[in-house]
């Protein structure tokens, strides 16, 4: 038997009437990819609480695997790591990263240090300032061809 899937995601009150139309098409699209493969699917909408979109849909966390799609609420878009807290609280088996994983990666200095740490290879990169290229935020850039031997970088590969 296949699982049972609860498509949670968020109401965002800055979003105009074309935003809620895109996101009400995209959800659709994945219930719909979701139901096609077997899979039972319910949505959940989050406005101020991911417990009461899910007390609302009576769904036993024991059946039901949470697709988190859900990036905040209505009143604290991009607040991730807030939605999971719930969600972990909860108890629920959910699809992404941990509230600690979501607060880290917010950060790209404590990021790269962490991984530094860990042994994981990184790329050198630098920081542009405004302005750069006439854009109008910082833009980073990662060297994409690095020579140890002379110390040489293409700078080809700078993003943004």
């Amino acid at each position: 038997m296949k699982s049972k899937v609860i498509l949670l995601h968020n109401h965002d009150n800055a979003w105009t009437p074309e935003d809620l139309v895109e996101v009400a098409e995209d959800n659709r699209l994945v219930l719909a990819a979701l139901r096609a493969h077997g899979y039972e699917v319910v949505e959940a909408k989050v406005y101020d609480s991911v417990a009461q979109a899910l007390r609302d849909k009576h769904c036993d966390l024991r059946e039901w695997t949470v697709f988190n799609w859900c990036e905040g609420y209505a009143d604290r878009p991009w607040d991730y790591a807030g939605v999971v807290d719930e969600l972990e609280h909860l108890q629920y088996v959910y699809t992404g990263a941990t509230p600690w994983t979501l607060r880290v990666t917010q950060d790209k200095r404590t990021t790269r240090a962490l991984l530094h740490d860990a042994g994981v290879p990184l790329r050198r990169s630098r920081t542009a300032g405004r302005g750069h290229n006439h854009r109008p935020w910082p833009v980073r850039c990662k060297f994409l061809f690095h020579s140890a031997k002379d110390n040489e970088v293409n700078e080809r590969g700078c993003a943004g």
